[in-house]
């Protein structure tokens, strides 16, 4: 039965980026900001300590052309805020009023995510265009970001690049995602710090994926694909029998888990098989299995191909409750820059 959800409330001008259980933290542009619950201001933090690009992320238009934004933030565990936005990843140790840059992005514009294992170690993976098909790293920091060290290639054509890297509480084990065509989708996973890596699964579109999000038994993914239909799934731990919860409008970038809730995002990427105009929220309850739309928004009138595909952005989720979804949107109409907030009290 379709759940009624109240109606969304607008943070205006904000992409929210780490959801705690008394915070929300966010970007405006370059800038940092926290906001204390539940009737705290917004306050600045800190912000990326890129002048000009600080500077053209002001403006809307210019900064989706640029890709001009923090595309992931997180706090480790021992306090620290580590982000990554364009060509870099930033870092700002706890009582710091400035963000410093810790590692330059050399090959592409940056990561997709970063992951935090049991031990505090961080690791991410290059995601580039890869044409060419060179070999792919996965770097670690043992430091907090103060340096990074390769601990794990690719080899030459055996991938194109990185989607994500996840760390799974249930197992302490990192799982990684790769693509994108036949035989270059992985997902697979170490737990010995990529002394060795264990391919679960390997092949075509049906393993592409960019965010795994897990259970005590289970793994539930969204396909990430131009060429076939994209689907909900997931796949139990022991047996790894995979099962398709739902066929969906387009490419699942986004996912997140909220409370013992999980949420998938489908892209407006244009092509044969992604015809819809609209990025669809989901909701899949995991001890049911079921799968339906809570929520749509319109692609917005600027070409893809310059001013990014329509999706919804989540945040890291550090709550332990399920009381609201917050997502952030880009190219949507009436949402792009802002960020929702969605209670999920029934």
């Amino acid at each position: 039965m379709k759940q009624d959800y109240p109606k969304l409330h607008l943070h205006k001008g904000l992409k929210m980026l780490e959801v705690g259980e008394d915070f929300l933290l966010a970007s405006r542009g370059y800038k940092v900001m926290k906001k204390l619950l539940p009737d705290g201001k917004w306050k600045t933090v800190a912000a990326i300590p890129e002048f000009t690009n600080r500077l053209l992320a002001h403006f809307r238009l210019i900064a989706r052309l640029l890709r001009l934004e923090i595309y992931f933030m997180k706090t480790l565990s021992n306090g620290t805020l580590l982000a990554i936005a364009r060509k870099g990843i930033f870092k700002l140790n706890p009582g710091e009023a400035k963000f410093k840059k810790c590692f330059d992005i050399t090959r592409g514009t940056r990561p997709m995510n970063f992951a935090e294992d049991a031990g505090g170690n961080i690791y991410f993976g290059e995601y580039f265009h890869n044409a060419e098909r060179d070999k792919v790293h996965i770097y670690q920091s043992s430091d907090s970001g103060d340096t990074w060290q390769i601990a794990y290639t690719f080899a030459p054509g055996s991938i194109r690049h990185i989607h994500g890297i996840h760390f799974d509480a249930f197992t302490k084990r990192l799982w990684v995602t790769t693509g994108d065509l036949e035989n270059e989708c992985i997902i697979g996973f170490t737990e010995d710090k990529f002394t060795s890596f264990t391919e679960v699964f390997r092949g075509g579109q049906k393993f592409r994926t960019c965010k795994l999000l897990f259970t005590e038994n289970e793994i539930f993914y969204g396909t990430d694909s131009e060429l076939e239909q994209n689907r909900l799934k997931v796949f139990n731990r022991e047996t790894l029998e995979i099962r398709s919860l739902a066929k969906v409008q387009g490419s699942v970038i986004n996912a997140t888990k909220s409370g013992p809730l999980l949420f998938f995002n489908t892209t407006v990427e244009p092509s044969v098989i992604n015809t819809d105009e609209h990025s669809y929220l989901w909701r899949v309850d995991p001890a049911s299995g079921q799968a339906e739309i809570i929520q749509k928004f319109r692609k917005d009138k600027f070409d893809h191909r310059y001013f990014q595909f329509g999706q919804c952005y989540f945040p890291e989720n550090r709550t332990k409750e399920t009381r609201s979804l917050y997502f952030s949107g880009c190219a949507l109409k009436g949402i792009d820059g802002h960020s929702i907030e969605m209670s999920l009290n029934q």
